[in-house]
């Protein structure tokens, strides 16, 4: 068996966070046939909602390169990151104490399950209790999502689960969700659809964000634009990663990162 370390120091949900679960991701692809012993032994601090990636990167990885992943159950879970148990990332070990209603249960949708995946940001996002919006906006976020989960089944070119999980921080007040595909990111659908004149992933970042949509013959594209603009009008912060590119509402541009398949959304609500 083979030990790999998820990273060093704290993987929170950053830029930095993200580039760190990509480098466990490289560090394992190079083998085949194998068991992967997941260690979290060098981490002081894991954000519970980056689950959804690592799930993900997990997924891919015994699929494509029969790896079996197996994640000790020593002190340093029960004692440090008892979250992962909680939040049915290590779904084999019994959870500590119960649930302490942080926790936004990680998940995994086929394409296809819209139905599923709308009941769960109603009725574990969008209702947990850290948050306070109206109805009218919580409306326009849940046609949001919808629109961004349904645009993964059309575009995405994946049978793939696609991984979402949340944690409410109560100290900070902040409430993190991140939703992770890995179908083929934005540019290859928008690039058809522009006939080339999108032609990089920074390019696709930007054009999907003015509200533009690649479905034909249907109205679309509102979705990314909405929760933007929500989380502009309520100092939250949402970022999007995609072939390779980064962007979050906090910057002035797009930057480059480490590639990986599909797209990862990001969202850190700021709870009053």
């Amino acid at each position: 068996m083979i030990t790999k370390t998820v990273g060093v120091g704290e993987i929170r949900t950053t830029l930095t966070g993200y580039t760190k679960l990509i480098t466990f991701y490289e560090n394992c692809r190079g083998y085949r046939n194998k068991d992967i012993l997941v260690s979290f032994d060098d981490l002081s601090w894991f954000d519970a909602n980056m689950c959804a990636l690592l799930k993900g990167i997990i997924h891919k990885l015994a699929l494509e390169n029969n790896l079996i992943f197996y994640v000790e159950s020593s002190g340093t879970i029960t004692e440090k990151f008892d979250i992962l148990i909680r939040n049915g990332f290590l779904e084999t070990l019994t959870a500590p104490r119960g649930k302490t209603g942080s926790e936004i249960t990680l998940k995994g949708f086929r394409p296809s399950e819209d139905v599923a995946f709308l009941k769960y940001v109603e009725n574990s996002l969008l209702a947990h209790q850290s948050l306070t919006i109206s109805e009218r906006e919580k409306s326009l976020l849940i046609d949001s999502f919808l629109e961004v989960f349904v645009n993964v089944e059309k575009h995405a070119d994946t049978s793939h689960p696609i991984f979402a999980c949340g944690q409410y921080y109560p100290n900070k007040h902040l409430l993190n969700f991140t939703l992770v595909d890995l179908g083929v990111g934005y540019l290859p659908p928008i690039r058809e659809f522009t006939n080339g004149r999108v032609k990089d992933s920074r390019g696709a970042i930007l054009w999907a964000l003015e509200g533009n949509s690649s479905k034909k013959g249907a109205p679309g594209g509102l979705g990314l634009r909405q929760i933007q603009e929500h989380c502009a009008k309520n100092d939250s912060t949402f970022g999007i990663i995609t072939g390779g590119s980064y962007w979050d509402n906090k910057r002035s541009k797009v930057v480059s990162t480490k590639q990986f398949c599909g797209t990862v959304v990001n969202l850190i609500f700021t709870c009053k």
